[in-house]
């Protein structure tokens, strides 16, 4: 192994290098080896580029077949209405109709109705609903509240004992 002067910038390298560590430029009489290593390189990163393009595809494909066959959990029959949607709506209208909407509360009671009627009551004997008066003050109030199982909304309500609707 000798040091010889590049052709280029003059400075002095290897005669083993294919080419100048400095400026690039080709050793004379040593064919440039780096293309023959470029190619197989390129060539394992397309593949490796492919292989994530197809599982990405295909999980694509798979989400949307998914979604169209909706996941097998849903059926064509409406959602049951229950007394748990229906104690909400009415839990919802007494907030809606107390001076302050973000401090009422609705405790949880039984449906006492019967046939297509859900009754929630809130009295003495169960828990009362607790609302905010005129003067700030939190107090417990009784509260009726009639919903439909058919039609799936409330027919009556009413809070210490002013009918609302």
């Amino acid at each position: 192994m000798a040091l010889i002067n590049c052709k280029e910038c003059g400075k002095q390298i290897s005669d083993q290098a294919s080419s100048c560590p400095h400026c690039g430029a080709p050793v004379a009489g040593n064919p440039p080896a780096p293309s023959a290593t470029v190619a197989p390189l390129a060539a394992e990163s397309v593949r490796k580029t492919s292989t994530y393009k197809y599982i990405l595809y295909g999980t694509l494909v798979l989400l949307v077949a998914i979604s169209c066959m909706g996941g097998g959990k849903t059926s064509n029959t409406p959602r049951e209405f229950n007394a748990t949607q229906a104690i909400f709506l009415c839990e919802h209208a007494i907030k809606q109709v107390s001076r302050d909407p973000e401090k009422a509360e609705v405790p949880m009671v039984s449906n006492v109705g019967s046939g297509d009627e859900y009754v929630f009551v809130w009295g003495p004997q169960t828990k009362l609903t607790r609302l905010r008066n005129g003067l700030g003050l939190e107090v417990g109030v009784p509260a009726v509240c009639k919903v439909s199982h058919a039609q799936k909304k409330m027919t009556s309500l009413s809070v210490d004992g002013k009918t609302i609707f």
